[in-house]
């Protein structure tokens, strides 16, 4: 094999590609060579000058494939040349393994051609080791703190390491270094345990400038505790591969301890749900928000209202409503705005036609309109055969806060069905009723499953 870098590379990006290569080059100092043969397979077209390419031969000098290929051999590495697409599948279901095991909420992302395989490997079970699943290093392994002066007190083993709530910051491009820096200082505040592993990805032109301003920029902060792990040209091409890098961008990796499910979006996380989500893993934020829901009945929701709600009923007329009527029965809660536009109308509609069946089966129907400020109520308020609880607008936001997170997106147009023991089973049961499902499946409890639905879709 043959190593030829195009005219548009530079020495530094040079030297730290070919370390890792046992193959031949043609030298850096060879400019009109290296111009020559990657101006006649167009490899210094402005197209390519940030890529690989690659020219496979055979033995008789045959081109077998000429460009492409560049993610195989820049991810694999020469020990899996020529790239059998065989070993490519093997190492794929690998590598889709691997992501199941840090983050269970993957596999809801593993690809249907190679689903079977993957969730019937061996290992698809097995707590996920640091140092022998990630790193492939020695536990004993020495890591030093960027930018400490005492580096035999300040270091720590990688076994050390896992016993630790670990970020593990890919580093691409450092665009990613400002947000985490504030998530650092956020949890150091709130005294959260936190270490975060800084791992080079030397992509293309990544440079000592990169690493340079990176480094300035933490003593700034007064950061000089961040581990790194040391540059090993296999262990960042597997890095690179194995977490998807190929968009060629930071990514956060989030490594909880003693084998506690991890996260694969740890960047989108922070990104969109802010830092202050500790332990960064939807998982995690997933098992809190559904604990919080789960302890929700109907008396807790209005917490803080008088006992006995005036509501408003079909044709105008009103009465007291005591919560406590609605104790041991089901219950579907019907949350939506005031102003009831074209679309939620049509599921007013629909509770409006589905009504004299629920009230048939004994459950309860009470709406909740959302937006306090209108003071008119909506004109199909006197249709409406059920109650209606007026809220105030401190009840209106108490209620949000209960119901609603960030990233959800799903509030207002919505029924919330409660079973018997006041125990919220679904957020979603607006999706039953437009079934027609009027059955013991509406209460069938799916909150859990609902949840694990928005977190797989919160990546950023």
């Amino acid at each position: 094999m043959v190593f030829v870098a195009n005219s548009n590379s530079t020495k530094p990006a040079f030297d730290e590609f070919v370390s890792g290569l046992p193959c031949l080059a043609i030298p850096f100092s060879e400019l009109d060579t290296r111009h020559y043969i990657c101006s006649f397979i167009g490899f210094n077209h402005v197209f390519y000058c940030a890529r690989l390419s690659l020219v496979l031969l055979d033995p008789d000098e045959i081109i077998m494939h000429y460009r492409g290929a560049p993610d195989r051999f820049l991810t694999l590495g020469p020990e899996w040349f020529p790239y059998h697409d065989t070993d490519i599948e093997a190492v794929n279901i690998k590598d889709h393994v691997l992501r199941c095991r840090l983050d269970p909420l993957y596999k809801n992302e593993v690809p249907r051609s190679i689903y079977e395989a993957v969730m019937q490997d061996a290992l698809i079970q097995e707590p996920l080791s640091l140092y022998k699943d990630i790193l492939l290093c020695d536990p004993s392994l020495a890591l030093s703190r960027i930018g400490s002066v005492d580096v035999a007190n300040e270091s720590l083993t990688v076994l050390e390491l896992s016993k630790r709530h670990v970020v593990m910051y890919l580093c691409v491009d450092s665009r990613f270094l400002h947000e985490l820096i504030h998530l650092y200082k956020e949890c150091k505040e709130k005294k959260l345990d936190l270490e975060i592993l800084v791992v080079w990805i030397p992509l293309f032109d990544f440079s000592d400038r990169i690493q340079k301003k990176f480094i300035e920029n933490l003593r700034k902060e007064n950061i000089i505790s961040w581990l790194v792990f040391p540059k090993q040209n296999n262990i960042w091409r597997r890095l690179y591969r194995v977490f998807s890098l190929q968009l060629e961008e930071d990514r956060m990796i989030v490594l909880p301890p003693n084998g506690k499910p991890g996260e694969l979006e740890g960047r989108g996380i922070v990104e969109q749900l802010g830092e202050t989500e500790y332990p960064f893993t939807r998982t995690g934020i997933l098992e809190k928000r559904f604990t919080a829901l789960r302890s929700l009945t109907p008396d807790s929701l209005f917490k803080g209202t008088t006992e006995a709600r005036t509501c408003l009923f079909r044709k105008g007329k009103k009465r007291n409503l005591r919560q406590s009527s609605l104790r041991g029965k089901k219950l579907l809660l019907y949350i939506d705005s005031v102003q009831l536009s074209e679309d939620k109308g049509k599921l007013c509609d629909l509770m409006m036609e589905l009504y004299p069946k629920i009230k048939a089966k004994g459950w309860e129907v009470v709406f909740v309109p959302l937006d306090s400020r209108h003071k008119e109520p909506h004109i199909k308020y006197a249709k409406m055969p059920w109650p209606i609880m007026p809220i105030s607008e401190a009840c209106e936001a108490s209620v949000f806060e209960k119901l609603v997170f960030e990233g959800d997106g799903n509030y207002g147009n919505q029924v919330i069905a409660f079973r018997e023991d006041g125990k919220i089973v679904s957020r979603q049961a607006e999706k039953g009723l437009m079934k027609r499902k009027l059955n013991d499946s509406l209460f069938r409890d799916k909150l859990y499953e609902e949840l694990t639905a928005i977190f797989v879709c919160l990546k950023g």
